[in-house]
């Protein structure tokens, strides 16, 4: 009997505890952030986290148990619960618009681009202190990738991606984004477990825009030019099909690179940015573990 008591105090305290990664959407014109999830890109909650009227949300990341949003109105980095019901405050002071962000574990540090505009610049933020502890010229970066112990930054101007330090140091360039692809304007990176990753591309005019796929040295593995129209945001779906945001009047769709065609999802009057998966705690059946308990304690006498 104390063997189902345990079995039973085991299950009901792991369904208690369930996590799942969804997809973040930041949505300049209504200052929210939504939801999707990242099975097949259904939209879960339109107002997932509402924002202060004039803050202008770029994109997110989880720090901690925290999710962490960029303000690109206000140089700022506004800090939630990952449920996104509490508000925490805000880091001020950054060197330019709050853009790409990307926390790094074993540096200790929250890496910002606010490489467009005025700022040139990525900073480094503390996790726990919430300080601005250091920062390093960049030209034009508006996305930030941990990658095999390097950042990679998208350089928009240049239409490349660089590599750069930790400590800022320039290692050069990772690859001629546009001349190994045909495809203009690099915006998001995703990185992928074993190293590659996938580069959303926004287009320029009449040159296309899409997603590239790329080893983890830099070679090109794949090319999907979207149909339509550029991509600004892109997050993949464990189904394939990668959920993205267009450059051109900011929807939310889904891009299936099997056969290039894009299905809008989610509400009509966004201008979404950037998206970004986030595991988020989803809070299981606790009180199937009293019951368990009871039943065992019961069946026992």
């Amino acid at each position: 009997m104390r063997h189902c008591l345990l079995a039973a105090v085991a299950v009901c305290m792991a369904l208690a505890s369930t996590a799942h990664a969804d997809l973040l959407v930041a949505d300049f014109l209504n200052s929210r952030i939504l939801r999707f999830s990242q099975s097949d890109g259904s939209l879960i909650d339109a107002n997932f986290i509402q924002l202060q009227p004039n803050e202008v949300p770029f994109d997110m990341t989880r720090v901690r148990d925290e999710i962490w949003i960029s303000d690109i109105a206000n140089r700022q980095i506004i800090r939630y619960s990952l449920d996104g019901q509490a508000r925490f405050g805000a880091i001020t002071g950054l060197s330019g618009a709050a853009d790409g962000l990307e926390y790094v574990p074993e540096q200790d540090a929250v890496f910002v681009a606010t490489g467009r505009g005025s700022g040139h610049a990525v900073d480094r933020v503390h996790p726990d202190t919430h300080t601005i502890t250091g920062s390093f010229p960049v030209f034009d970066a508006l996305d930030v990738l941990d990658a095999d112990g390097s950042l990679l930054l998208t350089n928009v101007s240049a239409g490349r991606i660089d590599r750069y330090g930790y400590d800022g140091t320039y290692l050069g360039v990772f690859a001629d984004a546009e001349g190994d692809t045909g495809l203009e304007t690099p915006f998001q990176f995703i990185g992928q477990p074993d190293g590659s990753l996938y580069v959303g591309f926004g287009g320029s005019g009449p040159e296309p825009g899409g997603i590239a796929e790329y080893s983890s040295s830099g070679d090109i593995l794949d090319v999907w030019q979207s149909p339509t129209d550029g991509f600004v945001g892109i997050g993949a779906l464990e189904n394939g099909k990668f959920l993205v945001t267009l450059n051109s009047g900011g929807r939310v769709a889904i891009f299936d690179p099997a056969i290039g065609t894009l299905t809008p999802v989610g509400p009509d009057d966004v201008l979404a940015f950037f998206v970004s998966p986030v595991v988020i705690p989803t809070p299981g059946p606790a009180p199937l573990l009293g019951i368990a308990v009871i039943v065992a304690v019961r069946r026992r006498r």
